[in-house]
């Protein structure tokens, strides 16, 4: 069998392999994103996914707890971007002034 290095980042554990996956997956989500297409993408599922207006639907928990998934997916989506639900906010106004 063969053994994995373990390294200790702050105070957990964390295997090589899997910091070495997670960071190919990283630049594989800037790669997709970090183009015209991918901004024009992005910011579409941001849309979609309630990042900038509520989740909340009133008398329907089920439904608020549907567009909250969306949202964390979106979210997620931008950690790995380093994005803030901010810069798309700034991205969806320099679209606009480009379709003007």
């Amino acid at each position: 069998t063969s053994r994995s290095r373990i390294i200790m980042v702050g105070n957990k554990k964390y295997l090589c392999e899997k910091l070495e996956k997670s960071a190919k997956l990283n630049e594989a989500y800037k790669k997709v994103f970090d183009s015209k297409d991918g901004e024009l993408v992005l910011t579409d599922l941001c849309k979609k996914g309630f990042i900038l207006d509520t989740t909340y639907v009133p008398n329907n928990a089920h439904e608020t707890s549907h567009r909250e998934g969306m949202r964390r997916l979106i979210l997620s989506i931008l950690r790995f971007l380093n994005k803030r639900p901010e810069d798309i906010l700034q991205m969806l106004k320099l679209q606009q002034e480009d379709n003007e």
